[in-house]
């Protein structure tokens, strides 16, 4: 008798074991943190991906460093046509800033912030002002948004052949109308 108590018994201890380490283990894997990638995008600056900032100015001029370029009807925007703007970066990564369409043109940039801070972004311009005036541009990036203006001028056609005189002691001045207040004076000293 007392060797079937001893085979039952084992039985017991090894099927109590069992269950014992199946509920630990089941308890121990189902407490892990759900991640959910619903609707194929996250929030700004919930994953190690996406950066998370505020445009400076917010919600009203943005603060910006520089305008360059020169904007003037039917010329093509290049690398010298851009907006530089300040950001408050809490949460580094990727980032995309973009403005509104206006008058033929735009500023856009897309880049990667390495670390938090205020830091400056600088919008390349893309597209051709098609009309002269005053333009005003909404920058958005993700819940901010900030306005800046340009102004946009005609070009200047001239019909005289005989702009830079070059007869010895004359000279010649041209004043920038679309940078007042910017202008050179060319001296001829010698003829040859």
């Amino acid at each position: 008798m007392l060797v079937k108590f001893d085979y039952y018994m084992r039985i017991r201890i090894i099927l109590f074991s069992f269950l014992f380490i199946a509920t630990v283990a089941l308890l121990f894997f189902s407490c892990q943190k759900e991640v959910s990638f619903e609707y194929g995008t996250l929030a700004p600056g919930s994953d190690d991906s996406t950066a998370a900032f505020t445009l400076q100015g917010a919600p009203g001029v943005c603060m910006n460093d520089s305008v360059g370029g020169s904007y003037i009807t039917g010329l093509v925007m290049n690398a010298g046509n851009y907006i530089m703007v300040g950001v408050d970066v809490t949460h580094p990564g990727t980032y995309t800033v973009s403005t509104n369409l206006v008058n033929g043109y735009s500023f856009s940039v897309s880049g990667n912030f390495s670390t938090t801070g205020i830091q400056t972004i600088t919008l390349p311009a893309t597209g051709i002002p098609l009309n002269m005036g005053t333009d005003v541009f909404t920058i958005t990036a993700g819940s901010s948004s900030c306005h800046f203006s340009i102004p946009v001028v005609t070009a200047i056609t001239t019909t005289n052949n005989d702009l830079f005189p070059l007869t010895t002691s004359s000279y010649w001045d041209y004043n920038n109308l679309y940078r007042p207040g910017s202008f050179v004076k060319t001296e001829i000293i010698d003829t040859i």
